[in-house]
């Protein structure tokens, strides 16, 4: 019969054998932390402890949007307020942007937001525009909503690796894994600082003045109001319909302030003029109900996106900016079409008169050719020179800001601005003008680019 010493001899090696399997790497695209479960059987008055295993889903890489290809991107639908409204697609984007928000490499978890340079903020556009099929429009809600992300992946390090009551080495020491070094030791410093402690405590208490709980679990607010809009036969909710339906479940709501809510708000319904729409609306009866429209709960619109700017009595500076560049977009691309008819007719009469005359053309425009210098005019004016670059691609199918060239347009590299407010003719990502285009490529329309001749070299 084996001794108690043999027993304690073979536990202790089982203990060892399981701590050397708990150090062993997993692989890089998924990985596993072991969770121990301690139970103790009762046998012959010996303790026996059972160890067993269980395998929890570990951080998210989307290792397969990685692999999509510039045919194969992921086609995603946006509503008319630039908020992505398809619940399998979105999914996929949104996990997608968050691991891009963890990452460190492209969104700096130390930095607030708005102080992250619009050279990374362009790199996080493209690597999505080059996995995503994404319509015009949408730039702001993603920027946006990568700025929602990392201070949330930052809230959520600092409350489970940081602790103030530790000393400065035991801080740093505490850094977790998905953490860069450098970032980890400037996050601490400014955690540390009593300024930052201030205003950490007083976010805690605003938090702690929202009293209603939303039942919509992760389901974002546009993909919710595209349900409730379906169950209506295609007519848009009133606030008060899409209200009750995310934060109450057939009329049941998960706590008292909720369900006093969608009482009020039913009551003030029922007395509405027979014929009455409720139309969304400072005097609407969600508003009489929630008070003033603001940034929370009272706007029910999701990111992005304000009721104030629906029902348009004062758009917000972001809708004001979206509407603007749209708006701009289409001028910019209707006037290019114009510009470039009267580019065609100015030659053609050109050639018809040198024709009848005789006289034979010193100066004729050269042909256009990759790596030729080029110079790149205005749109607007095409004697004026905005630009010097340098012809990289002819080729209509060729993607330059995530769309085709198209006939009759080239991609050229911006290397000299000359004109820099000059706005460009197709803008995509953070590229608005020339100035902002510098050592990238853009696309131009051929009418207004020109070989530049050597006497002009």
């Amino acid at each position: 019969m084996p001794s108690r010493k043999d027993k304690s001899t073979r536990k202790g090696k089982s203990a060892r054998k399981d701590k050397g399997a708990r150090t062993r790497s997993g692989n890089d695209n998924q990985q596993v932390e072991d969770v121990l479960h301690m139970e103790s059987n009762h046998s012959d008055d010996d303790e026996v402890q059972v160890i067993q295993r269980k395998r929890v889903r570990g951080p998210t890489f989307m290792p397969k949007v990685w692999t999509v290809s510039d045919e194969e991107r992921i086609s995603v639908s946006f509503n008319e307020y630039g908020q992505p409204i398809d619940k399998k697609t979105t999914s996929t984007l949104t996990h997608f942007m968050g691991s891009l928000a963890r990452s460190g490499k492209y969104c700096p978890l130390h930095k607030p937001w708005p102080k992250v340079g619009s050279a990374k903020k362009k790199i996080l556009l493209d690597v999505l525009n080059d996995k995503f099929d994404l319509p015009m429009g949408c730039d702001d809600w993603i920027l946006k909503s990568f700025g929602k992300k990392v201070r949330n992946w930052r809230a959520r390090v600092k409350k489970d690796y940081y602790d103030p009551s530790l000393r400065y080495r035991e801080q740093i020491n505490s850094r977790p894994k998905r953490v860069h070094k450098v970032q980890w030791k400037k996050l601490v410093k400014n955690w540390n600082k009593e300024n930052s402690k201030i205003v950490s405590e007083k976010n805690k208490a605003n938090r702690s003045k929202k009293k209603m709980v939303q039942v919509t679990g992760k389901k974002s607010y546009a993909i919710k109001r595209e349900e409730v809009k379906e169950s209506l036969g295609g007519r848009e909710p009133t606030r008060r319909e899409f209200f009750r339906a995310c934060f109450s479940t057939d009329g049941i709501a998960k706590n008292e302030e909720a369900a006093s809510a969608i009482d009020r708000m039913e009551e003030l319904s029922s007395q509405l003029p027979e014929g009455a729409t409720d139309e969304p609306g400072p005097q609407d009866v969600y508003s009489k109900v929630m008070g003033k429209d603001n940034n929370g709960i009272a706007d029910l619109y999701g990111l992005g996106v304000r009721a104030s700017d629906v029902w348009g009595v004062v758009p917000s500076r972001a809708a004001r900016s979206r509407d603007k560049l749209m708006y701009k977009s289409r001028c910019d691309q209707l006037s290019c079409e114009l510009a470039q008819l009267k580019a065609r007719d100015s030659q053609r009469q050109g050639l018809s008169e040198n024709a009848s005359s005789g006289t034979n053309v010193v100066n004729e425009p050269q042909p256009l050719r990759v790596g030729a210098e080029v110079y790149i005019k205005s749109i607007f004016n095409s004697s004026e020179i905005v630009a010097k670059g340098r012809i990289k691609s002819l080729d209509p199918n060729e993607i330059v800001g995530g769309e085709e060239l198209g006939p009759n347009w080239c991609e050229v590299n911006v290397q000299v601005p000359i004109k820099r407010d000059e706005h460009l003719v197709r803008r995509y990502g953070l590229f608005v003008t020339i100035h902002d285009a510098i050592g990238a490529t853009v696309a131009w329309p051929c009418p207004f680019v020109s070989v530049v001749r050597e006497d002009d070299a």
